[in-house]
């Protein structure tokens, strides 16, 4: 009876200062615990072994066994998964009888947890998606139970053989790491497994720094090379853009993105002062944008109700459109219709762009590379194989490179003089999958992204980072602490390459050989 009195004291006792127990673990495997982390609030007991006393107590393998509700996917988007149980032992007591303190000891559990429908046709991980799964995981565990002093006696005499613990279990996989060549730094540490944020362009700023955007949340981000993030809100709903085009840096040191989805041009200082350039009304929504050789930034725009154009901003807030007939219209009841993807700064004073396909019409010659000049004159160099073309970088061989994404397969990297000579490589190699961000290495070479999701077969398997040579030689770098949605990549100012990890809310860095 006295055991049992003093475990509801200290059930009491938790209840009242809110114990909590907090497990940070890494999964077994990515196909056991679920692709990114899962937080659930727990309710459980702690079995001790021996039973606890003043002199100590639970030195032998302690059970456990909780039940696990309101669990977050996501960290904070509650979805999916909604009740789970967990199983296990403590290898030592979690609790210091005699110094009224945690040990921090370590533990070892089984968790599983059941799901409901995902509810708004989003990508979660295998095990939720099936439903129901099971997972095994070893980690260290705190369990903070604070023991006030009318109750720091309650070892005295009696023996204490279970308490009862409350509060947050985070469950998953290890947040960031290093995998040979490759390191991953999450936007918010400890949280991984995000799309909180979804970072989707970046470039490396004048300050040194990594810059990039984010699909959610209107934000710009800042990473040093440490790993160490800052983030400005921006003052709309969303800036997010896709692939590598949505920010770069200024002839005047601050950073340039594609903002208020597509309405505006922004700008933001180093030390993070934003300030915006809107589009003329009913001109189109900008998409890609870089800088050009004039010190301006120039920038495509997408107009579903009549001619698409291309974009000069001077850094003084003087804006110009460009249209001609070749860029076509982005309504798509029009058999002009076209996509102009990405935008850079060419090796000849001029500015190439990517054009995809005309509407309903594919294969060879359909899409094009253009070229504009700083006063606004536009040729076009149709591409002789089959590519609908994304990404695009000046090469470190003078030549314009571009990613030739095809969702019918054959997907390659072109490449094409100044003059329009093109070629293709890779297209049967099996390395090269969707291609959302491209840019040329401090090595001499050419680097890509490979966007798959989980799960989804129509984009994967492809490894996520890619480097290909000038001469046509493809390597690929893949890690299990980095997700399928590679997408915006960029040199970096420590000579590595710096990529965006959509789908994982992390930046990743991948060393140069």
């Amino acid at each position: 009876m006295a055991a049992g009195k003093r475990a509801m004291q200290w059930l009491v006792a938790s209840m009242m200062v809110g114990g909590v127990l907090v497990l940070t673990s890494q999964a077994a495997s990515a196909a056991q615990s679920g692709d990114r982390s899962v937080s659930c609030s727990l309710s459980g007991v702690v079995h001790f072994s021996p039973p606890l006393t003043r002199s100590g107590g639970g030195t032998h393998a302690s059970r456990v066994t909780a039940t696990l509700s309101y669990c977050t996917y996501n960290s904070g988007i509650v979805e999916a998964v909604y009740s789970a149980h967990l199983g296990g032992i403590f290898a030592s007591s979690p609790f210091s009888c005699s110094s009224s303190s945690p040990t921090g000891a370590a533990l070892s559990a089984t968790v599983r947890w059941h799901a409901k429908a995902w509810p708004h046709g989003g990508i979660g991980p295998t095990t939720v998606e099936r439903g129901s799964a099971s997972g095994s995981f070893a980690g260290s565990a705190v369990v903070s139970l604070y023991m006030p002093p009318a109750l720091a006696s309650g070892c005295a005499g009696g023996k204490i053989r279970s308490a009862i613990v409350s509060g947050t279990i985070s469950i998953g996989q290890e947040c960031g790491g290093v995998d040979g060549p490759l390191t991953e730094y999450p936007m918010v540490p400890p949280i991984c497994g995000g799309q909180n944020y979804m970072p989707t362009s970046i470039t490396t700023g004048s300050d040194g720094a990594l810059w990039f955007t984010t699909n959610r949340h209107a934000l710009i981000g800042r990473m040093t090379t440490a790993g160490v993030t800052t983030l400005y809100p921006l003052p709309y709903m969303w800036d997010g853009e896709w692939g590598n085009g949505g920010i770069t840096s200024g002839s005047d040191g601050a950073l340039w993105f594609i903002a208020n989805s597509g309405l505006a041009i922004g700008r933001i200082t180093t030390s993070g002062s934003v300030s915006t350039f809107p589009l003329p009304a009913r001109s189109g929504l900008a998409d890609a944008i870089t800088s050009g050789p004039d010190g301006a930034l120039w920038f495509t725009v997408y107009n579903n109700a009549g001619p698409n154009a291309i974009g000069q901003l001077t850094t003084s807030g003087t804006m110009t459109l460009f249209t001609d007939p070749s860029l076509g219209t982005g309504d798509w009841s029009s058999s002009d219709h076209r996509e102009l993807t990405d935008i850079t700064s060419g090796p000849d004073g001029a500015l190439w762009f990517t054009s995809e396909y005309a509407s309903n019409i594919v294969g060879p010659g359909a899409a094009s590379i253009g070229r504009i000049t700083t006063s606004g004159v536009v040729s076009e160099f149709p591409i002789p194989f089959d590519a609908n073309p994304g990404p695009l970088t000046t090469g470190p061989d003078g030549a314009i490179w571009f990613a030739g994404s095809d969702f019918f397969g054959g997907n390659s990297i072109g490449r094409v003089t100044t003059s329009g000579q093109f070629s293709e490589y890779g297209g049967s190699s099996g390395d090269i999958g969707q291609v959302l961000g491209l840019t040329a290495g401090p090595d001499g070479a050419l680097w890509f992204t490979n966007y798959s999701v989980p799960g989804d077969t129509g984009f994967a398997p492809y490894p996520p980072i890619g480097r290909i040579t000038t001469d046509g030689t493809i390597t690929t770098y893949g890690s299990p602490y980095v997700e399928e949605g590679a997408m915006g990549i960029t040199a970096g100012p420590d000579g590595a390459v710096w990529f965006n990890d959509h789908l994982n809310d992390s930046i990743g860095r991948v060393s140069v050989p």
